[in-house]
C-alpha cells in the first residue's frame, strides 16, 4: 500500500501586480484582501488530497504543495530563475486587463524556456476575470490556444475576488504533478531504503 506523501515545488511568476500573492491567498487562506507587493520570495505550503485510479481501486493521496510567490518587480526578477529551476510546476500569472502586463509578457516566457526543467508543467493563469464586465481584455480570448495545441501548457482563468477557478486549478497540479513525478519518488524512496537496510546489515555476524 502507498502511503508516502508527496511534496511537490510551484513557483508563481509574473509581473507585478499580475494577482500573484492574491492568488496563494486565497487558496491557502480563504481570503481576498489588499497586499502589499512581494519582497524577494515568499512561500506558503499547502496540504491537499487528490483521488486517483490505481488497479480500478480509487486511492486518496497526500500531497504538499510548496508555493514560492516570486516577486515581480525589476529589481527582484534575479531571484525568479532559481526558484524556475527547481519548480515541479511553474503558474505564470498574467493581468488579462494590463496593457503593461502585456508587454512584458515575452520577457516572462524567455525566463520559463531558459531555465525550467525539461519535464516542468507549465501553467498559464489569467487572473482578474471579474473585472470581464467592467474593462476590455488585453489579452484575446484565444490568446494562449497556441501554447495549449503545442502541448506547452494549460490555461486557467481565474478570479481571487470571488474565488473562481482557484481550487480547481491547483488541483490540476496536484495532480499532473502526481501522474508526472510520483513513479520516480517511489524509485528514490526504496532505494533510499534498500540502501538503509544494507548499511545496517553491514558489520553483523551471520552465524
Amino acid at each position: 500500500m502507498e502511503e508516502i506523501n508527496y511534496e511537490f515545488k510551484i513557483a508563481l511568476i509574473g509581473s507585478s501586480n499580475a494577482g500573484k500573492s492574491s492568488l496563494i491567498n486565497r487558496y491557502a487562506n480563504n481570503k481576498f484582501e489588499n497586499l502589499i507587493s512581494t519582497i524577494g520570495v515568499n512561500t506558503t505550503n499547502k496540504d491537499i488530497n487528490i483521488i486517483v485510479k490505481k488497479k480500478k481501486i480509487l486511492k486518496k493521496i497526500n500531497i504538499k504543495l510548496k508555493i514560492s510567490d516570486t516577486a515581480g518587480q525589476e529589481r527582484f526578477r534575479c531571484l525568479a530563475p532559481t526558484y524556475i529551476k527547481n519548480a515541479d510546476c511553474i503558474v505564470f500569472v498574467i493581468d488579462l486587463f494590463s496593457q503593461k502586463d502585456y508587454d512584458q509578457f515575452n520577457y516572462w516566457l524567455n525566463e520559463i524556456n531558459e531555465n525550467q526543467q525539461t519535464n516542468c508543467i507549465n501553467i498559464f493563469c489569467g487572473t482578474k476575470i471579474d473585472l470581464i464586465n467592467s474593462q476590455k481584455r488585453v489579452y484575446d480570448i484565444n490568446f494562449f490556444d497556441k501554447f495549449i495545441k503545442n502541448k506547452k501548457g494549460y490555461y486557467f482563468e481565474t478570479s481571487s475576488k470571488l474565488n473562481t477557478g482557484i481550487n480547481e486549478m491547483f488541483y490540476f497540479i496536484a495532480e499532473q504533478c502526481y501522474y508526472l513525478f510520483h513513479e520516480d519518488i517511489l524509485k528514490k524512496k526504496n532505494q533510499q531504503i534498500k540502501q538503509l537496510s544494507n548499511n545496517n546489515n553491514k558489520g553483523k555476524i551471520i552465524c
